[in-house]
């Protein structure tokens, strides 16, 4: 009876939103919330075919007439470091990217522009590696389903 769903907290922009029924899954369509309103309204019931994004939520249409499973790929953010939270799984796939981004700023503090641009070409080398991973091999650090 819910037309909207909670995101999960590592959303950051969606790729693909499905529903499952059995062993058939169902694209929906991405369209604009005020054109999802005006084309199913709130008192339509049926099988979702279209979502929207609205905040923190996914927004759909029609009106679910009933449980649905809902499978979200999406590109996620990293989590950010802290004491609470030593490690995030690009620092797991890639430490050298972490490592070489350091180097960048403490070349830069102490003035030395011939490391400032090696370790920039080895961050840049490093984060090709991980581009291509997360292209070739859906790779979790960038790419979730939900």
């Amino acid at each position: 009876g819910s037309d909207t769903v909670l995101l999960p907290s590592d959303f950051k922009s969606m790729i693909d939103a499905t529903i499952t029924m059995g062993s058939v899954m169902y694209v929906l369509d991405k369209m604009p919330a005020q054109l999802l309103r005006n084309r199913w309204g709130s008192y339509t019931s049926n099988i979702p075919q279209s979502y929207s994004i609205l905040n923190t939520k996914l927004k759909l249409g029609p009106l679910p007439n009933g449980d649905y499973d809902i499978v979200l790929e999406y590109n996620c953010t990293v989590p950010s470091l802290s004491d609470s939270n030593p490690t995030n799984d690009l620092l797991t796939a890639y430490p050298d990217m972490y490592l070489h981004c350091c180097l960048i700023y403490a070349a830069t503090f102490i003035r030395d522009a011939e490391m400032v641009g090696a370790m920039e070409s080895l961050y840049n080398a490093d984060k090709e590696r991980a581009n291509i991973a997360n292209w070739n091999q859906d790779a979790a650090m960038a790419t979730k389903q939900g």
